[in-house]
């Protein structure tokens, strides 16, 4: 074990040397925009992006916190886009050095038969820049003012590229959009238009050279969610609502691999291997050749995955301090005795605080899957006296850690509040990190916790008498 360490130290160290000037634009829009009310609404995108972040930034530590721009929402305007593109290209970026730019939001091009597709074929101005190229739609998108507030590829992207790859920096470019594999395209490819089912062309475009595609760039990588005649889609997944593809990437950027490093023809195959069929796979740039030798970032061990996110959620759940504990009463409305050791499938339990004095309260509970959830603050379920939460039991069965803190510093709590708002209030290791932090400024909060532990038997059953 000591030189398994030793070997794992020597990587971190390696991976600080070499990535210390790394950069990442991380782009989530929207689930509104300024100007359009009636399109499809995007619920998944800002997940998308807080998760890239998160294991861009902490999790595979491959870009200083410092050295990451976010845009979000509002803040996913065309010219921030652009604008931060732009800063990327002016930055101390040196040879060696990786840009990672990451997409999750609305895409669209000449093969787009929807809302998007139909308002650029309006303007001719429009599909001669958009022509073998693809568009991002930001937040401040105007369909009254196409060319000039529509992120288009070709014309917003490409020079940045081409000068950065000139100087030998490594570009990796991951777009979660419709359409996306019209983003990239070579220099003798041209556009075509089918009537035929999209999923059969896709099939047919997939097994082709032209889009098994080599690259214009020396040092590019590029990775769309879906070939140029698709849409793409979101789903629930632990608790949110997320891209299908942004949920592969991250799956295949934290999985352990037998080299150090993962490579670009390693992390295509894990992609790759996630899809059934060829009609729903990802677009590659460049689908093989010496460039999938190209390295990503350095890869996991299968202790290193998720580090930050368990480290920072036992600091959290051990935190304490020398103020007195709070006492918290766990009660099963169903039952006559006080104590229960065991909770049952669908049955009501009430978690209560006893000697509460402070002002404001924050609640976390963490299931078996090692999911945070924030019980308290939560809007839509405000507190009812000191009852932090009354619930039926469900999956996941087994034993839930509940960590409470109180507290009169209503500075902590307004800092805190602004993570109650993740879908079902599911917790990032970011948004963990950041509470932790929060809590740790003072000394001012008291603590109680406990541990809940819940069996799928039904609850007629436990009214028999099986609580054990």
């Amino acid at each position: 074990m000591k030189n398994v360490k030793k070997i794992i130290l020597g990587l971190t160290l390696l991976s600080s040397a070499l990535l210390a000037e790394n950069r990442a634009l991380i782009i989530g829009c929207c689930d509104d925009y300024a100007y359009l009310k009636k399109i499809t609404r995007l619920y998944g995108t800002q997940n998308d992006a807080r998760h890239i972040f998160d294991t861009l930034v902490h999790q595979r530590k491959a870009v200083k916190k410092s050295n990451a721009t976010y845009l979000v929402g509002k803040n996913a305007t065309y010219k921030n886009i652009v604008q931060s593109l732009k800063a990327m290209e002016r930055s101390n970026l040196k040879r060696g050095d990786t840009l990672y730019l990451y997409y999750s939001g609305h895409g669209t091009s000449l093969s787009d038969s929807g809302y998007f597709g139909k308002k650029l074929k309006t303007s001719k101005a429009v599909m001669k820049w958009i022509e073998n190229s693809a568009g991002f739609v930001p937040y401040d998108f105007n369909p009254n003012n196409i060319l000039n507030s529509l992120i288009i590829t070709k014309r917003d992207f490409k020079p940045t590229f081409e000068r950065l790859d000139a100087r030998g920096i490594h570009i990796v470019w991951i777009a979660d959009a419709c359409y996306a594999g019209n983003a990239y395209r070579g220099e003798n490819e041209k556009q075509k238009f089918v009537k035929l089912n999209p999923k059969l062309v896709a099939e047919a475009q997939a097994l082709t050279p032209q889009y098994n595609r080599d690259s214009n760039y020396k040092h590019l990588l590029f990775y769309g969610a879906s070939l140029t005649t698709l849409p793409t889609q979101e789903k629930p997944y632990r608790g949110e609502t997320r891209g299908e593809f942004s949920i592969e990437i991250e799956k295949c950027l934290n999985k352990p691999y037998e080299s150090s490093v993962i490579r670009h023809k390693d992390f295509k195959k894990c992609l790759e291997l996630s899809y059934s069929n060829y009609a729903y796979n990802p677009a590659f740039v460049p689908f093989g050749g010496q460039q999938g030798e190209q390295i990503i970032m350095n890869a996991s061990s299968n202790g290193e995955i998720n580090d930050s996110a368990v480290s920072y959620t036992e600091k959290l759940f051990s935190l304490q301090n020398n103020q007195p504990l709070l006492n918290m009463s766990i009660k099963a409305p169903s039952s006559n005795s006080e104590v229960i050791k065991t909770f049952c499938k669908g049955e009501t339990l009430s978690v209560e605080l006893d000697n509460n004095r402070g002002q404001y309260i924050i609640a976390l509970s963490k299931d078996i899957n090692g999911r945070v959830i924030m019980i308290h603050p939560n809007r839509n379920a405000p507190l009812m006296g000191n009852q932090l939460f009354q619930t039926k039991v469900q999956k996941p069965f087994g034993t839930d850690r509940l960590k409470v803190f109180t507290t009169n510093d209503r500075t902590i709590f307004n800092t805190i509040q602004r993570y109650s708002n993740r879908k079902n209030g599911v917790l990032s290791s970011t948004d963990i990190e950041m509470i932790y932090k929060a809590l740790t400024k003072t000394n001012n909060f008291r603590t109680a916790q406990a541990k809940v532990k819940t069996i799928s038997r039904d609850i007629d059953i436990c009214k028999k008498g099986d609580r054990k």
